[in-house]
């Protein structure tokens, strides 16, 4: 498990195609992102591991920062199967 804060910025090519607005938005909140890469370890046999790779606008600068984040991700797949649930 990897994690590592990482500074990106949108091409003035791509701004120019948005309205100013939302330009203008996106260069206000445009900042640092968190990229988080989270492998398995000791996969069941006959499976591939799990391999994520996240990207949250979230700090995680300790280690159990990291494991919260991704604690949150996996708990993506029991709501959704909840809401499925529900729908049906």
């Amino acid at each position: 498990m990897t994690g590592q804060v990482i500074a990106a910025h949108p091409h003035d090519n791509h701004l120019s195609r948005w309205s100013r607005s939302k330009q203008e938005l996106v260069r206000k909140t445009w900042g640092r992102s968190t990229v988080i890469h989270a492998t398995e370890r000791d996969a069941p046999k006959g499976r591939k591991p799990i391999d994520w790779k996240l990207m949250t606008d979230l700090p995680a600068r300790t280690r159990a920062e990291v494991i919260e984040k991704i604690d949150w991700y996996a708990l993506r797949w029991k709501i959704g199967v909840f809401h499925t649930i529900l729908k049906s």
